[in-house]
This record gives structure tokens, C-alpha cells and sequence, in this order.
């Protein structure tokens, strides 16, 4: 187990618990991380967690300090540049990241976007309620009253702005959760919604997942490539059956 000192634009930098040094990781050779875990009944986000944060970094500082004591004398570990070469970094890395590290307010907290364009979007899951029996068990608890996630809401938009751009906006002002599979990641070359609300692609069946419309139809395309105009609606659906669409 690794943990994640810091992530780039294309790359990890990630420690052990039993190793010396920082290692820099390609993304694409990253096959999975933990981005949560449960203290008790408590689910804790490590993604969005200030202390977790804080502490990692310590963590990695405090364990140099230690090995400096327990091994040899500093000069001598000094003189190894490879660990000093890493201390520094591991410090550069903490103190650039300082103005990342932000409590849950300000993660959540939304620019306003001035402007007098203006398109509506929802997320709606209510077909899993006709379908309740095909749902991925303790997935319940994530499915509302209603079946609505994100009722109809207002949000301005800019030039360019496409479906995706809304979405990501729409999901962190309302504290949603939200997984996608990049535009690296897969053949099409398009972002792909794999998850909202913890809900994914196939957990109400084989044929399910999220699918979106504007205007009332379908779109044909990747959400990162759909531009919006002013007055567009739209609609993430979580479909059971593509038969129904």
C-alpha cells in the first residue's frame, strides 16, 4: 500500500510505508486508489478530508526525522543525496499544496458565473424504483424518496460551456458524487459518466447507466463535447433498460 503525496496533471507522487523515497507515477499506470474509507459507521472522503491531507504529509516529514535518528548520524544521511533529493521534494511538494488543501465550505463553494445565459439540469435515478429488485445490494440508501437526485436547477453558462463543464459545477455545489472515466481512458475518446451519487453503470442491471439528454432528445456524444446554449434543459437519466430509450 501507497500512500498519495500529491497528484499532478499526469502523474502521482506516491510513498510506501515501508519505503525511503518518492516515486513519480504515470497515471496510466495507476490502476486503482482508495479515495475513502469507514471509521465505524462513519465514511470518510480522503479525497476532500483537511486532516487526512495534513496528515500525510506529516506522516512522510515525521518518518525521515525518524530514520535520520534510528539509522545514522544526519551528516552521513545527508550526504546520501538520493533521500535528501526526496526530503526536499516531499517538502516543495507539501508547501505548494498548502493553497490546495481546503476545508469542506470552500471545496464546495461555486464561483459565480456572471453571465445572461442561463440552461437548467437534473439528475434523475426514478426508474430504479420501478426496478428495485435488480439494485446492487446497499445501494439503496443512495436512492431518494422520489428517485430525483438533483431537481431542475437554473445555472448560468458561458461561451463554450458544454454538458460536462455544468455538471461537474452542479455536482460539487450540491455535494454529489461523481466518477468519470477520462478522455484517455477509453476508445471514444470522450469523458464517460460512470457514477453519480455512488450509483453506477450496471448496479441496477446489466443493461443500466447514465445517459443524458438536452432538449428532450438524446445526445449522440461524449458530455465534454456537447456545447450549450442559452435555454438548453438538461437531463441526466439513470436508465434499467436501453429498450426504454
Amino acid at each position: 500500500m501507497h500512500r498519495v503525496i500529491s497528484v499532478r496533471e499526469k502523474e502521482y507522487i506516491i510513498c510506501g510505508d515501508n519505503c525511503k523515497y518518492l516515486e513519480i507515477i504515470p497515471q496510466e499506470n495507476v490502476l486503482g486508489y482508495a479515495a475513502g474509507c469507514f471509521k465505524g459507521k462513519k465514511y470518510i472522503d480522503l479525497n476532500k478530508n483537511f486532516l487526512y491531507k495534513v496528515y500525510t504529509h506529516l506522516w512522510y516529514i515525521i518518518k525521515y526525522i525518524y530514520f535520520f535518528i534510528k539509522k545514522e548520524s544526519i551528516y552521513k544521511k545527508l550526504m546520501n543525496k538520493k533521500i535528501t533529493i526526496s526530503m526536499l521534494l516531499c517538502c516543495s511538494v507539501f508547501l505548494s499544496s498548502c493553497d490546495l488543501i481546503k476545508t469542506k465550505d470552500e471545496y464546495y463553494s461555486v464561483n459565480s458565473n456572471e453571465s445572461d445565459k442561463y440552461i437548467t439540469m437534473s439528475i434523475d435515478c426514478s426508474q430504479i424504483l420501478e426496478n428495485m429488485e435488480k439494485l446492487e445490494d446497499g445501494l439503496e440508501k443512495y436512492i431518494p424518496e422520489n428517485g430525483i437526485i438533483l431537481e431542475e436547477t437554473k445555472y448560468p453558462i458561458s461561451a463554450n460551456e458544454t454538458v460536462y463543464d455544468v455538471l461537474t459545477r452542479a455536482v460539487k455545489e450540491n455535494e454529489i458524487q461523481l466518477e468519470v472515466q477520462g478522455i484517455n481512458d477509453n476508445s471514444f475518446g470522450s469523458v464517460y459518466v460512470e457514477g453519480i451519487n455512488y450509483i453506477y453503470e450496471f448496479s441496477c442491471g446489466p443493461e443500466s447507466g447514465w445517459i443524458y439528454k438536452v432538449n428532450d432528445e438524446f445526445a449522440q456524444y461524449g458530455c465534454n463535447s456537447f456545447i450549450l446554449n442559452d435555454g438548453d434543459k438538461v437531463q441526466w437519466i439513470y436508465t434499467c433498460s436501453l429498450e426504454d430509450y
